[in-house]
């Protein structure tokens, strides 16, 4: 998928309900992975206009390796936050949550924009927000649009 689509996309589902946060606690990172999000948080704040913010995530990550086992681990399902390696539809994800835990941590500041980051990409990521299994994963973008 090239940037200009993942763009478009991602316009477009900025424009959803927000889904209220949920419990974050089984998250599986690296602490690099961590310092990206506050240094991009941090990056966007600089910006006023939804589409900078936009860019300025998706450049950061163009060029990761690909790997479409970003998101498993073994054993139990968990958030998996992951910029080391992206498919087409993580890399879309990571760019999202970005800009919604942006948006978030500028209109409600908390003490910890990775765990709202967390939040953001557990509610893209799984149906109704709520990660309980592989099942409530959301796997295709067409699975986004149909999740209320």
């Amino acid at each position: 998928m090239n940037i200009l689509k993942s763009v478009c996309l991602a316009t477009t589902l900025l424009s959803c309900p927000n889904i209220p946060a949920q419990n974050t606690r089984n998250v599986y990172y690296q602490k690099s992975d961590s310092t990206k999000v506050l240094r991009l948080i941090n990056d966007m704040n600089k910006l006023k206009r939804t589409d900078e913010k936009i860019f300025c995530a998706a450049f950061e990550m163009q060029g990761a390796p690909y790997g479409g086992i970003g998101v498993r681990t073994p054993g139990e399902e968990c958030l998996v936050v992951n910029f080391q390696k992206m498919d087409c539809i993580t890399y879309v994800e990571n760019v999202l949550a970005l800009v919604w835990a942006q948006n978030k941590e500028t209109k409600n500041p908390s003490n910890n924009p990775f765990a709202t980051f967390c939040n953001s990409l557990q509610n893209l990521r799984y149906r109704n927000g709520n990660l309980t299994d592989y099942t409530s994963r959301l796997h295709y973008i067409t699975q986004w649009i149909a999740d209320p």
